[in-house]
């Protein structure tokens, strides 16, 4: 992607007034100008007269005896107080705040104009949502504002409840076109037809766009969560009802240099809860806006067609039905085909892969990569080890076919990346060395909230900052996971030059499947796996990484393997995957000895048992990233073991029960064990920290599972 394609606005901000910007006159282009302005107002009458809400309100009364005038009055109320507003004097206002702190606070805000006016010349003929990833708060009001700034309709956007409760704030958002609607519905059948209606009538009749975040929510470990299918599913249903002829789907990539939350983020993934949105933490998070947070890249992605995506594999005609049909679907409460369900899945992971395709790499993504794997051996990295990582890992990168913004001379990038982040590690400039600041997790204005997290104090002074850094290097192993596999089952293995295609694809595939819930790795389409595992083979010789081209696609060459190693690529890669894997085998081993106590535990409170039993392991002082303490790592672990049989799942009254099989445990345990062991020794070799037999002696026996 060329630099000429990218404008940076901020810089024609500093250029002008910003009161004569936003004041501007705006002729909007619309998304969708078969549609109309819908105002919460013309909405009301529509949901209350709609299918949906009539038959609930029917079965409510029937069944609960409430009164049809009651439960009206309860769909009027409500719509009343979830619904958006557009407000232009307000809209334009917060923007005015906006560049300000924008121009304060940020280097630049580099945004690729070719990808938006791609989008722009497929918008128009039908519905559209905007679906970006979701890092920070600052998320939808930049992307309002990127809207205002490129003439595009300000979207409306659905908000999670707890921001309607801001004192002020919730005001505003709601007349910047915010809609705030319950993270969980929790059996309240009224309130989900309500917002299924509302949804399905602003796709139906808006000119204007639809916002969500597919993830549901901010991802605090800087990687994609798995997508929720609500929002989607309710947005897609007037397609799927043929009510219209198409939805197109923007993805886009909102990637900061330094996120907002980061420290906030790294707490929470430590145990500390999430603090409840309030105007008065809002007031001292703009306190914090007194640093550089240096830059945000935004790309749009390629436009995706619903209906092209669904004729792709299946007649569209097999999914979809006649409006006539739409009564009799409600009332069997139904989609209007069998395969529906599953289509809103694939949209999904497909809107998620495009997010990561189009992902921006900046030399702090790069730098924490290896700074972090470094520090398992000694506190001081080298600069000069950095720069030969940082070098090593932007080729891998572009290889891949990712933007990296990083340029020579790359230390003295680095340099400069250092000092944005130097609350938590810096420069020796004597020793030409990178070190930690340890210890500022308890000063850095939110030692009450990181106090009520179950670790001890001594912990998350020594794992505040790995975490930290572990968030800003898990991009990079997102975008490398398929090569990373690879290079982990390669490196690993007792015989390399006995593999076969297929065996190598066998091996893939399980770590894939292990993997899936953390790196978002869609498992239910198996030409996606095969092709995901081609393209890496053809980027590993690319890269000069054990396999030599072949014109056989059914048949890999492995003939030239040792003249092709290099230990140190080898090394970054297994590197990247290291935390994920010693986390995911330790939870395993820990929830055999656990279980074998007592066999029932409460999910929530397993959580917390398996981190204060990770604690009690890294204090022995055996070789374990203390990135193993997330919480987002456990909770990812327990899920991905749940899909893969290892666990059971069941409700019991409010809680949701877990109880091992033990005999699938113990299958991937063996899967595991051997190639753990190898990884942790390979690793340590490649850095000529410690012999082999003193590795085994004094370091890697815990992983003996």
């Amino acid at each position: 992607m060329s630099l000429s394609k990218k404008n940076d606005i901020l810089e024609e901000l500093r250029n002008m007034y910003y009161v004569s910007f936003m004041s501007k006159s705006w002729n909007p282009s619309l998304p969708n100008k078969n549609g109309i302005k819908l105002t919460v107002e013309d909405l009301i009458p529509l949901i209350l007269r709609s299918v949906r809400v009539q038959l609930t309100m029917q079965k409510l009364n029937r069944v609960n005896r409430l009164p049809m005038l009651e439960l009206q009055s309860s769909v009027r109320s409500s719509l009343e107080d979830l619904g958006h507003h557009r407000n232009m004097p307000v809209i334009r206002w917060v923007g005015i705040a906006l560049c300000h702190i924008l121009k304060k606070n940020y280097k630049g805000i580099i945004v690729n104009e070719e990808s938006i006016k791609r989008v722009k010349a497929k918008m128009g003929s039908n519905p559209v949502i905007f679906a970006p990833s979701h890092r920070s708060y600052a998320d939808f009001i930049l992307m309002s504002f990127l809207c205002f700034y490129y003439d595009i309709e300000i979207p409306v956007i659905a908000a999670g409840q707890d921001f309607q409760s801001m004192w002020v704030m919730g005001r505003v958002l709601r007349e910047c076109c915010a809609f705030f609607i319950r993270r969980t519905f929790g059996g309240d059948s009224l309130y989900k037809a309500i917002i299924a209606e509302y949804v399905s009538l602003l796709i139906q009749f808006s000119h204007t766009a639809l916002e969500f975040f597919i993830e549901g929510t901010r991802s605090r470990s800087g990687k994609s969560l798995l997508p929720k299918f609500g929002l989607m599913s309710m947005a897609l249903e007037p397609y799927f009802y043929g009510k219209v002829p198409d939805v197109t789907i923007v993805p886009i990539n909102i990637t900061y240099e330094r996120c907002l939350e980061d420290s906030l983020f790294s707490r929470e993934l430590l145990g500390a809860p999430k603090p409840k949105e309030s105007t008065r933490l809002l007031l001292r998070a703009l306190q914090v806006l007194r640093e550089n947070y240096g830059r945000v890249f935004v790309e749009f992605g390629e436009p995706i067609s619903v209906k092209k995506f669904n004729s792709a594999d299946i007649q569209t005609r097999d999914l979809r039905v006649d409006l006539n049909q739409a009564s009799s679907f409600y009332k069997e409460r139904r989609y209007p085909g069998p395969q529906v369900s599953q289509r809103v899945k694939d949209l999904s992971y497909s809107v998620i892969r495009e997010q990561n395709r189009i992902m921006t790499f900046l030399p702090v993504h790069i730098m924490a990569v290896s700074v972090s794997l470094w520090l398992g051996f000694d506190d001081n990295v080298p600069l000069e080890k950095v720069e030969t990582d940082v070098k090593y890992l932007r080729n891998i990168l572009a290889v891949l076919g990712y933007s990296v913004e990083l340029k020579d001379p790359v230390e003295k990038e680095i340099i400069e990346a250092l000092k944005m982040y130097s609350r938590v590690m810096y420069l020796c400039e004597r020793e030409r060395t990178v070190k930690l600041h340890y210890g500022v997790a308890s000063t850095s204005g939110a030692s009450d909230h990181i106090r009520s997290s179950r670790l001890t104090e001594q912990t998350l002074t020594e794992a505040y900052p790995i975490v930290f850094l572990q968030i800003y290097a898990n991009p990079v192993c997102l975008a490398c996971i398929h090569i990373c596999i690879l290079n982990f089952v390669m490196c690993t293995a007792s015989k390399v030059s006995e593999y076969t295609k297929d065996s190598l694809f066998k091996d893939y595939s399980f770590f894939r499947t292990l993997l899936q819930v953390e790196f978002v790795l869609y498992m239910e389409d198996t030409n996606l796996i095969k092709n995901d595992f081609v393209n890496a083979i053809d980027h590993m010789c690319t890269l000069n990484l054990f396999f030599t081209a072949t014109t056989d696609k059914e048949a890999i060459d492995l003939s030239n393997i040792e003249a092709l190693r290099n230990r140190d690529q080898e090394a970054l890669l297994l590197g990247l995957l290291h935390p994920f894997l010693t986390g995911y085998a330790l939870i395993l081993k820990l929830i055999i000895v656990m279980t074998s106590e007592v066999p029932d535990h409460s999910e929530q409170e397993l959580r917390f048992h398996l981190q204060k039993k990770l604690e009690d392991e890294i204090s022995i002082g055996h070789f374990i990233p203390k990135y193993v303490l997330s919480m987002d790592l456990i909770i990812n672990a327990l899920t991905a073991y749940t899909m893969m049989g290892a666990l059971q799942k069941w409700q019991k009254g409010e809680s949701m029960m877990i109880r091992p099989i033990v005999s699938v445990c113990r299958s991937i345990q063996q899967d595991l064990e051997i190639r753990l062991v190898r990884l942790q020794y390979l690793i340590e070799a490649c850095y000529q920290r410690s012999s082999f037999d003193q590795c085994r002696k004094q370091k890697f026996i815990v992983c003996k599972l």
